[in-house]
This record gives structure tokens, C-alpha cells and sequence, in this order.
């Protein structure tokens, strides 16, 4: 498994749910299948816009990335139970928000569009917790 971390300040609902990248010709209906995994997408959306913008990174943004080409919703549930609970033990569950969903692919290859290579998609897992203690509302570290 590979894991990815980065963040942002906007624009990740809109990612997941319709596949918007600037080089991208598909959308995520026609790229996915999305599968909810852990808490709720509108919900995460509301903490983060919530979040004075100042321009700066409002959540984490984590991929957690498969070799294999097919993984079970079972595994992936319990992949992100326990990632939740080794990412999340110095918080009390009140105090943050976690959104998960997997991206089982329908296209299971697509051209790069900088290299014109045909490149194998594989299941992914999308991380999402906003940057801000819920209860305290201080930034969530």
C-alpha cells in the first residue's frame, strides 16, 4: 500500500463526488465506483467551509493506494478502521471529523496525457479530516 499526504483549502467534495481535474476527460461517474467507508461527505463539507479561509490548507487529504487489482469492501472497511484508530489516538472521537470513501475503478486504464502511456488504475482510498478540534475549535494538528 501506498500512502499519500497533502491537503488543501477547497475543491475536495467537487473531487470526489465529480472527478474535476483539469486534465481529466472522464468523470468520476464513469471513472468509479464510490464507496463510502467512514463518517459523511456533506457533514465534512460543512466543517470545512466552517474553517476561516486565510488561504491556507483547511484539511488533510489522504490516498491510501493498492497494488492489487481488486480489494474487498470488507478489507477496505477494515484498512481504514484501523488507519483511523493509528492516525486519530491522541483525539477523543468528538473532537475531530473523518471522511473516507474507496475508488473502485470502472476504467481500469487510461492514457497519461503528458506521456500518451497507458497507465493501470487501481483501488484507492480517499482520507479527508478537516484541520480543526471540534471541540476546542483550535486548529486540529
Amino acid at each position: 500500500m501506498i500512502v499519500r499526504y497533502g491537503g488543501g483549502n477547497d475543491g475536495i467534495v467537487d473531487y470526489l463526488i465529480n472527478g474535476r481535474k483539469a486534465e481529466r476527460q472522464y468523470t468520476r461517474d464513469e471513472l468509479d465506483h464510490r464507496v463510502v467507508l467512514d463518517g459523511d461527505l456533506q457533514t465534512t463539507d460543512k466543517i470545512i467551509d466552517s474553517i476561516e479561509n486565510k488561504s491556507q490548507e483547511r484539511y488533510l487529504h489522504i490516498t491510501l493506494s493498492f497494488h492489487e487489482s481488486h480489494v474487498s469492501n470488507e478489507v477496505l472497511k477494515a484498512v481504514v478502521d484501523d488507519y483511523k484508530k493509528l492516525l486519530m489516538n491522541a483525539y477523543h472521537p468528538d473532537e475531530y471529523s473523518f471522511y473516507a470513501e474507496a475508488h473502485l475503478p470502472k476504467i481500469r486504464h487510461i492514457q497519461d496525457n503528458s506521456t500518451g502511456e497507458l497507465v493501470e488504475r487501481k483501488p484507492h482510498i480517499h482520507i479527508v479530516i478537516p484541520k480543526v478540534n471540534l471541540i476546542t475549535e483550535k486548529f486540529l494538528n
